[in-house]
């Protein structure tokens, strides 16, 4: 019994423990207050910023009034007085007005502007004066006061309604279409146009929106800095909505703007690249309206737009070359801010032809398209990437997206193909393969991203598709660049995604061309399959990712880089077919492609019944089957 009483009492501590108890449990409690002292400063100094920033934020909007009420006077007096205020005074007006449209607080400043209404100024004064009459009033009845109760609720609504009204009769809004339309002083003209650039850019354009009449007139302006700013107003106003867009094309924003095309002028060239594409971002209304892009009115070419970008391109790309050569012959830093210019044009133009080709595919009829589309502007861009392809890189994708626009339209680029000679066309297809695809140095590395190695891709696998036309294509792939071999035997390359369904595409497009005249036979190809023992893996692993998205089974018209197509896989499963039926040294498997196969067929066991209607893709897996068994024994 004392021994079971004794295991209830605790132990005593020797002093030296308790001291170091005691001691650890004081550093405990200091730290503990130590930490809730940081909090409360860091939540003390969080708060205090949030006070601080309010204020500024207050202060800047007090500022923003204030000046916005000394515009407003300025504004107040000159439609007053408008023959005493002379052109000058009014550009300081619209000066100061720029300036606060222009600050660091933008949009505090836009939407103090569009909102402004000059009844405030008087609600304010009008209470004061009320205020001070009722604390001198003390006699009236308790009627009027209702009187005047319901009389502010009707001033109330009325002032409702004004505030709903504000951007039709807004003082300043009116102020920069009056001057936006002053044809005394072009400057004023453009003070006004770059306040509305500004409001436009903004969630308020609807405010400005009578002000396009005026911006499309000044298109044709001799002032080519009116032009610019015109435009960049324009452009902001045709990407705020799809019905401001189609409200600029019926006002006629189309003949001046594709004229400005022809500008020599920089900064005028890539603003006009800027609204046109702007103008191009979402389908058009219909192809009537796409077709007077390419109009040449009253015999003026300077309404076609084919014929200004393909004028502008090869006048920058001229300029660019003799620089280049001029370079040592000048300062560095200078030519180099030089290029730099003629770069961006040259940038801005090619990505505005991709968005006219792009809208062009909406035309059905081949026989428009054949009408409105002028050959040379291809054979400018060929010879644009031929020549500066090293010099200016980055310019490369946009081109070869336009050449992989061309080659999807089989009348087009059979007519280019026949203009153009054979030279042009092999070296374009040896530059896209050496320097781009199978790009091995890793000094001019830099420009090549996926974008351009997908586009690059597409481009040369549906180029493959007229082999039957052009023999010097695939002797020019096959043979003398060894496009086959290369790829296969690079590893990141091979294993990329989309560049392996796109080589897919265009091996398929050899391997199965019957043509008689063909000079590539169907050996060699299998050749470079059998040499590169990872190469058949591509096509197994297209199998794979068909069965595991086949849940059920999708037929897709277009590519998509997730989802493999029937169309696509009927091309995968045909080829494999043909090669597994022609193996003859079954040792060229490895236990790679053996787990390939074996979970091919164990994921055929869980899809759908409809996939059994693929005629070629059951006997795909018929002979997968036998190889298994064979392998395995």
């Amino acid at each position: 019994m004392n021994s079971s009483r004794t295991n209830e009492y605790r132990k005593t501590t020797t002093t030296n423990e308790y001291k170091e108890k005691r001691k650890e449990k004081q550093e405990s409690i200091r730290q503990r207050l130590k930490n809730q002292i940081i909090v409360e400063k860091r939540q003390k100094i969080q708060k205090q910023n949030e006070q601080n920033n309010q204020q500024l934020e207050d202060n800047v909007i007090d500022n923003i009034k204030k000046e916005l009420k000394k515009i407003h006077n300025q504004i107040k007096l000159q439609q007053q007085y408008f023959r005493k205020y002379s052109s000058y005074q009014k550009k300081q007006t619209l000066i100061s007005l720029r300036n606060l449209l222009s600050s660091n607080h933008l949009n505090i400043a836009i939407d103090l502007l569009v909102d402004f209404n000059e009844q405030n100024i008087n609600n304010n004064n009008n209470n004061n004066n009320n205020n001070n009459n009722n604390n001198n009033n003390n006699n009236n009845n308790n009627n009027n006061n209702n009187n005047n109760n319901n009389n502010n609720n009707n001033n109330n609504n009325n002032n409702n309604n004004n505030n709903n009204n504000n951007n039709i009769n807004n003082i300043f809004i009116e102020f920069l279409l009056k001057m936006l339309n002053d044809p005394m002083d072009d400057g004023n003209q453009l003070e006004a146009a770059w306040c509305i650039t500004n409001i436009a850019g903004s969630e308020h354009t609807k405010s400005i929106i009578n002000s396009t009449p005026f911006l499309i007139n000044h298109l044709s302006s001799n002032n080519s800095t009116l032009q610019d700013q015109c435009a960049w107003a324009l452009g902001n106003i045709s990407l705020d909505s799809k019905e401001y867009r189609d409200l600029l094309i019926h006002q006629g924003i189309l003949p001046p703007l594709v004229m400005l095309l022809s500008s020599r002028v920089p900064s005028l060239t890539i603003t006009t690249c800027f609204t046109l594409s702007s103008l191009l971002s979402q389908p058009l209304p219909s192809p009537s309206i796409l077709i007077r892009f390419f109009s040449n009115q009253n015999g003026n070419n300077n309404s076609n737009i084919l014929l200004q970008l393909n004028d502008q391109i090869n006048f920058r790309s001229n300029r660019l070359n003799n620089k280049t050569k001029q370079q040592q012959q000048q300062q560095q830093q200078q030519q180099q801010n030089e290029n730099f210019i003629e770069i961006e044009i040259l940038y801005h133009l090619l990505w505005l032809l991709n968005d006219l080709l792009a809208n062009i595919s909406s035309i059905k009829t081949e026989n428009i398209k054949l009408s409105i589309i002028d050959y040379s502007i291809f054979k400018t861009i060929i010879n644009f990437i031929l020549v500066n392809y090293l010099e200016n890189p980055n310019l490369l994708s946009p081109c070869i997206r336009i050449l992989g626009w061309l080659v999807l339209e089989p009348v087009l680029f059979t007519q280019v193909a026949l203009k153009e000679n054979n030279k042009a066309i092999k070296d374009l297809i040896s530059i896209i393969i050496n320097n781009i695809l199978l790009n091995e140095d890793d000094n001019n590395n830099n420009f090549i991203n996926q974008g351009l190695l997908n586009e690059s891709m597409y481009f040369l696998s549906n180029l493959t598709a007229y082999s039957n036309q052009f023999n010097e294509i695939n002797q020019t792939i096959i043979i003398e660049n060894r496009f086959i071999d290369r790829f296969l035997s690079n590893t990141n390359k091979r294993e990329n995604e989309i560049l392996s369904r796109e080589f897919i595409y265009l091996f398929s497009n050899l391997y199965f061309d019957k043509s008689s005249s063909s000079i590539i036979t169907r050996q060699p190809l299998l050749n470079s399959i059998i040499k590169n023992p990872f190469s058949i893996t591509i096509f197994l692993n297209k199998i794979i990712n068909y069965q595991q998205n086949l849940q059920p089974i999708q037929i897709i018209n277009q590519r998509n880089d997730e989802i493999q197509s029937e169309a696509f896989i009927l091309i995968v499963c045909d080829f494999l077919n043909e090669y597994f039926q022609n193996l003859e040294n079954i040792n060229h498997l490895n236990q790679l492609h053996i787990d390939q196969i074996s979970t091919i067929l164990t994921n055929n066991q869980t899809l759908s019944s409809s996939v059994s209607s693929i005629q070629t893709y059951n006997q795909l897996l018929f002979i997968l089957t036998d190889l298994l068994k064979k392998k395995t024994k």
